[in-house]
């Protein structure tokens, strides 16, 4: 059973066959990936664009083609970028954060002065990155607190549905 599922495996992982894996660098380090797997999850999704009117979700009587999926998702998108969150905005902010470590530091042949001016400039820096990540914090709670509501409906509609079987 076992030599069965390896050959099976090493079959559907072959360079030329959909699940092909090949060696990759992630963050610095060479890693195992897919060959064929989209470049995000953004390209993920934006893949699904061609099954268009076919159902995407179904609730109860409720349901949502691919289509309408996009539209709400362009939505969400939209209103993240209204309320200030920007594509790799997480970036920045970690990048804010490095910067102000940095800043943060001793340096041996600092003066008093120096110390104190770079501990400032630094703190400032912790504080602005701070900020940002409560905006982001913020806007992505009122995503999570949303979609919280729309899994207990769901949950409330599998449990009936599974106490019906």
């Amino acid at each position: 059973m076992l030599d069965v599922l390896k050959q099976t495996a090493a079959a559907m992982t072959a360079p030329d066959q959909m699940f092909a894996i090949t060696e990759a660098e992630v963050c610095g380090n060479m890693m195992k990936t897919w060959a064929n797997a989209p470049g995000s999850l953004r390209d993920l999704w934006l893949s699904t664009t061609v099954h268009g009117e076919k159902d995407y979700l179904v609730y109860g009587d409720e349901r949502w083609t691919y289509n309408q999926a996009h539209e709400q998702v362009a939505r969400i998108a939209n209103w993240l970028t209204f309320q200030g969150i920007r594509q790799n905005e997480g970036k920045k902010v970690e990048m804010e954060l490095n910067s102000a470590k940095n800043a943060l530091r001793p340096r041996p042949n600092d003066t008093t002065e120096e110390q104190v001016k770079r501990l400032q400039e630094g703190l400032i820096q912790m504080c602005d990155a701070n900020i940002a990540l409560r905006h982001q914090l913020g806007a992505i709670t009122a995503i999570v607190v949303s979609g919280q509501l729309f899994n207990e409906r769901t949950n409330a509609q599998l449990e009936r549905i599974i106490k019906g079987l």
